[in-house]
């Protein structure tokens, strides 16, 4: 089965971040350190720089993104690292020997040598002539910097450089790769896959509101612990009950998934005292998971798509929902 990029938890926070206005454009962040970052990726999702990276490219793939070039990068054409030290060496002789100094012309009797070579002191004095040089544009003019090698000579003002990165490898100005560092919006047939595709759970929690409960999607709830969970959609009996009437967690992946995520999700519904718990996978879980997660008397959902697993998911809710009878005057403490 072709994994969907879409059905991912960090994909569908950044489309919802999409859809909601709230970013439009991707802009890469370049540094020495960290090399490429896409901040607000990061700050969306809490992916690290490389999988946020991997999420864009990913998503660009499915067609939901589009990129355009936005920086870019040189990096070793060996191992792709962009930290770079750089050596200078004698064109003619390859010797390291060299030194950087202002080079200096004499107008009137045409000498041209380093600055050191016309300095006495605190004056210039031109090494020919004798003669003192005290205006520059009068007496004299500077030709920028050169390099001279003391092993042959050879004045160069662009000596050959090497550039040695982070894992020792040496490389040419020629050698070099230019990396181009892209940044991402929506595409323009991205929009309908977004439609299509978004588990978005809002008009879910609309509907059981219409029916008396209170619910929120997406919640996060400190249980009794003092850990935060995060759920996809939490439902209360109503806005003043104490503990969470049912709570839904969503996964995705290009395969069923495994007992470690009935498990996990098992564990944050008892936290928070969840009266149902119903767990919604794309494509499936696997048949231990799914045993496993009917032995805890969870509710399990299955779909291959996005609008399937919602549209079950609101089936599912409506016919377990019971309202609590344990009812408190405070709001639920969610975060």
């Amino acid at each position: 089965m072709e994994k969907k990029v879409i059905h991912r938890r960090e994909a569908q926070l950044l489309l919802r971040a999409i859809k909601e206005g709230r970013i439009s454009f991707f802009k890469p962040l370049v540094s020495f350190s960290g090399g490429v970052h896409y901040p607000e990726v990061q700050e969306i999702t809490g992916a690290d720089p490389h999988e946020s990276a991997e999420l864009l490219e990913s998503l660009e793939r499915e067609g939901i993104l589009a990129s355009e070039e936005a920086e870019n990068l040189i990096v070793c054409p060996v191992c792709g690292s962009h930290q770079f030290f750089i050596q200078i060496r004698c064109r003619t002789c390859g010797s390291m020997k060299i030194s950087k100094a202002p080079m200096l012309e004499h107008l009137k009797c045409g000498m041209i040598e380093t600055e050191d070579v016309f300095r006495q002191g605190d004056r210039l004095v031109c090494p020919k002539c004798r003669k003192p040089l005290t205006a520059i544009g009068v007496d004299y003019r500077k030709h920028g910097y050169f390099y001279h090698c003391s092993s042959c000579g050879r004045f160069d003002p662009s000596p050959e450089k090497r550039y040695i990165c982070q894992n020792g490898h040496s490389s040419g100005d020629s050698d070099l790769q230019l990396k181009r560092v892209p940044g991402y919006r929506l595409s323009p047939g991205g929009l309908a896959i977004l439609e299509k595709e978004l588990i978005d759970l809002g008009r879910v929690a609309q509907r059981l509101q219409s029916l008396g409960f209170y619910a929120e999607a997406p919640a996060r709830i400190r249980g009794k612990s003092g850990v935060v969970h995060e759920f996809d959609l939490v439902v209360w009996g109503s806005k003043d009950s104490a503990v969470p009437s049912a709570a839904v967690s969503i996964y995705a992946s290009d395969r069923p998934l495994d007992s470690m995520i009935v498990l996990a999700t098992m564990a944050k519904s008892i936290d928070v005292a969840s009266g149902a718990t119903l767990i919604a996978a794309i494509p499936s879980l696997d048949q231990p998971a799914r045993n496993l997660a009917e032995g805890y008397g969870m509710q399990v959902v299955e779909a291959g798509s996005a609008s399937d697993l919602i549209e079950e998911i609101r089936t599912r809710l409506e016919g377990v929902l019971q309202k609590p009878e344990v009812v408190r005057s405070t709001p639920p403490e969610t975060y």
